[in-house]
């Protein structure tokens, strides 16, 4: 027992202060990777519930557009109907067909 007269070596407390400071800085820095991931995570699931309505909105326009371009050539095939276009020319403007007598063919004089 040497050794018993000597007093183990003391340890300075400024020895150990840089481990734990790096130990306590290395948390820190998990914790902020941890929230930033949670945030990003949370924004994420936002951005996309987000587009999804968007999607939604544009899909119900497109819809609404589709009926109304079903209804606008259904419109047109009336509005260009030989039929009306007869019947609008006979009674509102008076017009009628010409009869043989009153056409004439002008034919295109190749001499020239």
């Amino acid at each position: 027992m040497a050794n018993a007269g000597k007093s183990a070596p003391q340890r300075n407390p400024a020895d150990k202060a840089p481990s734990g400071v790096l130990r306590g800085f290395f948390w820190m820095l998990m914790v902020c990777a941890f929230l930033g991931e949670l945030f990003l995570m949370a924004w994420c699931r936002v951005q996309n519930r987000q587009i999804g309505y968007e999607i939604s909105a544009a899909w119900e326009r497109h819809e609404r557009l589709t009926k109304v371009q079903e209804r606008l050539k259904v419109e047109l095939a009336h509005l260009e109907s030989p039929e009306r276009i007869m019947r609008i020319a006979e009674q509102e403007l008076g017009l009628v067909l010409p009869g043989p007598e009153q056409v004439v063919v002008v034919y295109e004089n190749q001499g020239a």
